[in-house]
């Protein structure tokens, strides 16, 4: 885990497949986005894109130029998951606040998927429970 500013970002390996070959990444996790999604500037080099009908709104308003990555495998600590139809936005505003590039955000979908998860922040660890 990293910790910039009020950001905690997972350092993430990023690929079409589970044979494919893996671009490193840092996913945001946030506990209040209702989608996981990846970077418009990344998601091309990794998998199809096309236009999505998806409106994403965030804090700031309606998000523009919303497109779907086809076929995304995220991959950190000891956990792999395939995602079909990954919302793909520009997270320059984002990355630029944080003084480094964003390559997606972890959303409550990727969130809920664990028993639990458990930042300490004092060793610099998020601790990801599966649910059994």
């Amino acid at each position: 885990m990293l910790i910039v500013h009020h950001y905690l970002l997972i350092p993430t390996l990023i690929s079409q497949s589970t044979k494919a070959e893996q671009t490193q990444g840092l996913f945001l996790l946030d506990t209040g986005a209702e989608l996981n999604m990846i970077s418009s500037n990344l998601a091309p080099a990794i998998a199809k894109v096309h236009d999505s009908g998806d409106k994403v709104r965030g804090i700031s308003g309606k998000v523009k130029n919303v497109y779907e990555a086809d076929k995304i495998v995220l991959q950190f600590a000891t956990f792999r998951q395939l995602n079909l139809d990954l919302t793909s936005f520009d997270l320059t505003g984002f990355s630029r606040g944080a003084g480094l590039e964003f390559s997606g955000i972890m959303g409550l979908p990727l969130i809920g998927m664990f028993a639990s998860v458990t930042l300490d922040y004092r060793d610099g660890c998020v601790k990801f429970d599966y649910k059994r």
